[in-house]
């Protein structure tokens, strides 16, 4: 039966696997951020694209990088939770 604890452990454990399948392109982008932030203001060019084409750049050769794993382990998660369906129906 589904109870309160339950439903606050099954919470945890999802929101705890999209921060861990995001977080590589998060830091990714956020450091390829940071850097362009710097290079703007040593060079003092504030150009809107120039901070954001070198961040999609980076997220999009994050996801072809880490697309398998990201995959492999929203994959095993699912199939994990899906195989604990009937030990808490009982």
């Amino acid at each position: 039966m589904m109870t309160g604890d339950l439903a606050v452990y099954f919470s945890k454990q999802m929101l705890w696997q999209a921060m861990l399948i995001s977080a590589p392109v998060i830091i990714v982008t956020l450091l390829s951020g940071l850097l362009i932030s710097i290079l703007q203001a040593v060079t003092q060019i504030q150009d809107s694209t120039l901070s954001f084409v070198p961040k999609l750049l980076a997220a999009v050769l994050m996801l072809m990088f880490c697309g398998g794993w990201m995959l492999h382990h929203l994959t095993e998660y699912t199939h994990q939770l899906i195989s604990s369906i009937p030990r808490y129906l009982q």
